[in-house]
């Protein structure tokens, strides 16, 4: 895992204790779905990556 990744990984948890703590959390709710989009991508994009430099090995 990278940096970034774990950095859209703390904004989530920060969002998500938001969202709890709030009467209007409800509408942070697309912050989250899209960090959560942002940390698939990212994960996928360091996996592709991997793939392709052992292909190189």
């Amino acid at each position: 895992m990278d940096i970034s990744t774990k950095k859209l990984q703390v904004a989530r948890k920060i969002m998500v204790r938001i969202i709890q703590s709030r009467t209007d959390g409800a509408d942070y709710l697309d912050i989250v779905l899209e960090l959560e989009r942002q940390i698939v991508r990212a994960a996928d994009k360091n996996s592709e990556l991997d793939r392709i430099m052992s292909e190189a090995a």
